[in-house]
């Protein structure tokens, strides 16, 4: 199961002014991968889970105003793949317009965007996918691997 969104605006700048590279769209994407042969652990061993048969994935594009583009993911085991895709389709927005370049405070952003849900678990894996994806673009801006 392949599920996407995408979230678009573009921010208007005076003619003459200086401008700073900011994230014009984004889109998500949540693929569900089913495995050929049930995976089982531990937590199965002790009876308080059943076999792994798939892993959700959830993938973030961002790209900005200048073409720079990064790309990150998060996964689910078991359950919560949709929840952490519904969280992360409904902070999402507020990314638009940010400068991709100040990651700690959009991962700040993020967090606050969605306290309601938590600060842990499901709501940190979906901000996982944007985050990755931010130290990707900036990685790229750079010319340096993901790594550096």
């Amino acid at each position: 199961m392949v599920t996407t969104t995408n979230t678009t605006a573009h921010a208007a700048h005076a003619t003459g002014e200086a401008t700073l590279d900011r994230i014009a769209w984004l889109r998500l994407s949540s693929i569900t991968l089913p495995l050929a042969t049930p995976i089982s652990d531990a937590k199965v061993f002790t009876g308080r889970q059943k076999p792994m048969t798939e892993v959700a994935f959830l993938f973030a594009e961002i790209v900005t105003e200048q073409g720079h583009e990064g790309i990150g993911f998060s996964y689910s085991k078991r359950a919560g793949g949709p929840g952490q895709f519904a969280h992360a389709r409904e902070i999402a927005g507020d990314l638009i317009g940010e400068d991709p370049s100040d990651i700690g405070r959009l991962w700040t952003k993020l967090v606050w965007a969605g306290a309601s849900v938590g600060r842990s678990g499901l709501a940190t894996q979906a901000i996982a996918a944007f985050d990755i994806a931010l130290w990707d673009l900036k990685a790229k801006r750079a010319g340096l691997p993901l790594a550096k």
